[in-house]
Formats: structure tokens, sequence, C-alpha cells
């Protein structure tokens, strides 16, 4: 069961900084092509898209070229992260029942 959320953990955490792989951009005409838009100063990276995004609506949002094929990987993972929490509530119900 340990094993488990320790597992559980890692995949929230994976979930809780997804937001980190996008960014804002002001695109060009075409599908996700633009020009970056560089984060505000005092924002950080996940906080500064949001704002940017919210108060410009003629920026976009899109997964940050240098982290594309880490965003992929988590793409593929979520079915694993899925099969995780499955089997951590299938352990805690085990051990539950044991209890009672």
């Amino acid at each position: 069961m340990a094993e488990q959320a320790r597992l559980l953990r890692a995949s929230l955490l994976g979930h809780q900084n997804r937001d980190a792989y996008y960014e804002a951009f002001k695109p060009d005409g075409q599908h996700g092509q633009g020009a970056s838009v560089p984060p505000l100063a005092a924002l950080s990276r996940k906080t500064s898209w949001k704002v940017q995004t919210w108060l410009h609506p003629d920026f976009g949002m899109r997964v940050r070229a240098d982290l594309e094929e880490e965003f992929q990987q988590a793409s593929r993972d979520r079915h694993a992260i899925w099969e995780r929490s499955r089997a951590y509530g299938s352990a805690v119900v085990k051990l539950l029942s044991r209890v009672s």
C-alpha cells in the first residue's frame, strides 16, 4: 500500500504541475503559429500566461516548444495514473477489510 501511495503522490504532483507546459503567444493567423509572449516579471511563468491570455483576448495559449516531448509523455501516462489510483483504492479496501 505504501508503494501505491508513493506512486499516487507522484501522479498528483505531475497533475498539479501540468500548467507549466503552457505559454502565452500572439497568433499570426496560422493554427498554433506565432510569437511567444515573454512572461510578466512579477509573476511566475504559470500565472503569467494565465493573466496574459485573460487580459489580452488576442493572445493564445500553447505548449512550450522546449517542453513538447515531456508534454507528450505526460499525455501518454494519463492511463497509468488512472491505474495507479485504482490500485491504491484497491489496496485501501483490502486493508480496511482486514481491520473489520
